[in-house]
């Protein structure tokens, strides 16, 4: 699907098929609605998903990333990271639990070269998340195990499996990369620090551009194309017909909601049942010890 034919589709809706000078809208100020139309319909519907793919610095320990809408994954040399969860840098300083940090345990006495911490840190009180050594990845997990010990929940401490965290624009990595990108045969770097999510789609430059949607998210884009002309128009008649551009929008971005769950089919969206359960061989567990199956 290309960026005019939802516009043609849009010029339809608005009745607005003539040629040249007879256009009510231009081309450019259709073409800016469709990129507003593609931030909102990607916000509401969280599809289709993509790749940002980064090289790392040395020592450096956070990167300028832009808006992430959705983050599934994040790999640094092909190991995945440990997410720090909505609280950010204040869940590695535990806030959650009224830890707040301060005791760098096993790091540093001040701020490694290019850490996330304020530039002012020093002395040995400093939070560990930004004081520990940079190592080479993948690191090994020498704090415990399983990995969910060092979640979403759990402030960060010495030993744990590298973990990510956002700050505004910039993704964080604890502890800090020592380590720059691999190279390839001609010796250009192969991005290592890897993010599957959703992101902002690409600004359209023209509108023979095509989108990253699929072909039935044009009837969603182009509603809400729709609802930005009439509210241009701004007069009684456009309001009633804004208003029903928006319902229309809003129907089609529930019907492609729909669509999307069923897409992605069993994905990870909660804890998932286990009916295979011979494995479990304690007491204290369902199937008890010599019973096989589902009880």
């Amino acid at each position: 699907m290309f960026a005019q034919d939802v516009v043609t589709l849009a010029r339809a809706n608005l009745d607005d098929t003539a040629t040249g000078t007879g256009q009510r809208y231009s081309n450019a100020t259709m073409q800016q609605w469709l990129g507003e139309a593609q931030k909102r319909l990607m916000r509401d519907v969280l599809f289709p998903s993509g790749r940002m793919s980064i090289s790392t610095i040395p020592n450096q320990q956070e990167y300028q990333c832009g808006t992430i809408l959705r983050t599934d994954s994040v790999y640094l040399n092909g190991q995945l990271l440990v997410p720090t969860g909505q609280g950010g840098i204040a869940t590695l300083e535990g806030h959650q639990i009224q830890l707040y940090d301060q005791g760098a345990r096993g790091a540093n006495p001040a701020p490694v070269p290019g850490s996330g911490l304020p530039p002012s840190t020093q002395g040995p009180y400093a939070p560990s998340w930004g004081t520990l050594t940079p190592q080479g990845y993948p690191a090994a997990n020498t704090a415990s195990w399983p990995a969910p010990d060092a979640g979403p929940s759990y402030p960060f401490s010495t030993g744990q499996r590298g973990r990510f965290y956002y700050r505004s624009g910039s993704i964080g990595v604890t502890p800090a990369p020592a380590y720059g990108p691999p190279l390839d045969s001609d010796n250009n770097p192969i991005p290592n620090l890897v993010i599957d999510g959703v992101f902002l789609p690409p600004r359209l430059a023209a509108l023979s551009d095509p989108l990253i949607f699929p072909d039935h998210f044009e009837e969603a884009l182009a509603w809400k194309i729709c609802e930005f002309a009439k509210f241009a128009d701004d007069t009684g008649k456009s309001s009633e017909s804004r208003n029903y551009a928006q319902g229309m929008y809003r129907a089609a971005m529930v019907d492609l909601r729909m669509w999307v769950h069923t897409f992605k089919g069993d994905a990870a969206d909660g804890p998932k049942v286990e009916t295979s359960r011979n494995f479990y061989m304690r007491d204290n567990y369902r199937v008890r010890q010599g019973s096989t199956g589902y009880p």
